[in-house]
């Protein structure tokens, strides 16, 4: 399936964000995106947001996060 996990480890939501997505988002470029830990924030330290469903919102705890700061 994966570099990071097979398709049988993945049995729920957490395993999917735990062994699929968490593994890409700090693998070093060509193979993940090579993020540091400190440049995402995950649902424990979120706060709920409000996302646009059709005509409304809903509030929503995003699984991640990605914070960059510009360089000058």
């Amino acid at each position: 399936m994966s570099l990071f996990c097979q398709s049988k480890d993945l049995l729920n939501e957490s395993d999917v964000e735990q062994k699929l997505i968490f593994p890409i988002l700090t693998a070093i470029p060509p193979q993940g995106f090579g993020y540091c830990t400190s440049d995402f924030r995950t649902k424990p330290d979120l706060k709920l947001i409000s996302i646009g469903k059709g005509s409304s919102n809903k509030l929503y705890y995003p699984d991640y996060v990605i914070i960059l700061s510009v360089k000058s």
